[in-house]
């Protein structure tokens, strides 16, 4: 909540966002997130993200999703999303907004440490399939491969490569110049692109849900 009240105060409106997990329907403090969110009149559209594996528990959940500002985005894994369709029937029940996915019954593998060297870093940002800011843990960056990546420390940490959000050193109107350079002046590249394939057509694949250990 911190981190997009900064973001807030330092933009003029959010077209699109989308929470994510994990699972978001496990996060014990989803309630007074989305009771944050929905004051917010500089968001203009709220997605949640869940896997089709739960339902929604709790009714004030249930109320402030009736809101036209959310929506209920439904990843279909076939039978993974083993409640997919008990899901469906109670988001209609209470006449909340929801898109089912595609049914993808497999997750693409992006790869890991290319060495790459600089133009092909460059080459792979520019074609990049996979962009989508991301903020975790405070820190705004231009991926989840770079969010999640630098978070489990599988990807270095480079000071360009993001925006501390809850720097207190950093106020309104410089932070507002920080957002802008972020996603408006060029740059080459970013840490993750030296470990992902997303560029590529050549994408391996493993059946959805499974875990994989080396």
């Amino acid at each position: 909540i911190e981190a997009i009240k900064k973001v807030l105060n330092s933009c003029d409106s959010i077209y699109h966002l989308r929470l994510l997990g994990g699972e978001p329907l496990l996060y014990p403090k989803l309630y007074e997130l989305l009771e944050f969110l929905n004051k917010q009149n500089k968001i203009k559209r709220i997605t949640i993200v869940t896997n089709g594996t739960l339902l929604i528990k709790n009714e004030k959940i249930i109320k402030i999703l009736k809101n036209n500002l959310f929506n209920v985005f439904i990843s279909n894994y076939g039978i993974n999303s083993s409640k997919k369709e008990e899901l469906i029937n109670q988001l209609k029940e209470n006449n909340i907004r929801y898109i089912l996915g595609k049914e993808d019954t497999l997750w693409r593998n992006y790869g890991d440490l290319k060495n790459r060297k600089e133009k092909e870093l460059k080459k792979q940002f520019l074609n990049c399939k996979i962009m989508c800011t991301s903020i975790l843990d405070g820190k705004l960056h231009h991926c989840p491969r770079s969010s999640h990546g630098t978070n489990i420390k599988k990807i270095s940490l480079r000071k360009q490569d993001y925006i501390d959000l809850l720097d207190n050193n950093i106020d309104e109107k410089q932070l507002r110049k920080e957002l802008y350079k972020f996603f408006y002046k060029y740059i080459p590249y970013i840490e993750a692109c030296n470990y992902c394939n997303s560029a590529t057509k050549d994408l391996k694949s493993m059946p959805a849900g499974e875990q994989y250990k080396k």
